[in-house]
């Protein structure tokens, strides 16, 4: 379930595994990219770090698309 991915990708990034949550993120939002505001609800401080932002802003631009 991407849901539970996201919680994940929140959970990792919350203790400081940046790369293994966008990992994360990157698969659930692949499959359902309207997630990406979920996941900043679970973890808001996610804006702040660079990697994170650029994956989200780069479905919020596919979903655009869409």
């Amino acid at each position: 379930n991407n849901q539970l991915i996201i919680r994940l990708a929140a959970l990792l990034l919350k203790n400081g595994k940046v790369t293994d949550a966008n990992e994360k993120l990157t698969l659930a939002l692949t499959k359902q990219p309207e997630l990406a505001d979920d996941f900043i609800e679970y973890c808001p401080e996610a804006i702040s770090f660079p990697t994170i932002l650029q994956t989200i802003e780069n479905f919020n631009k596919l979903l655009f698309l869409l």
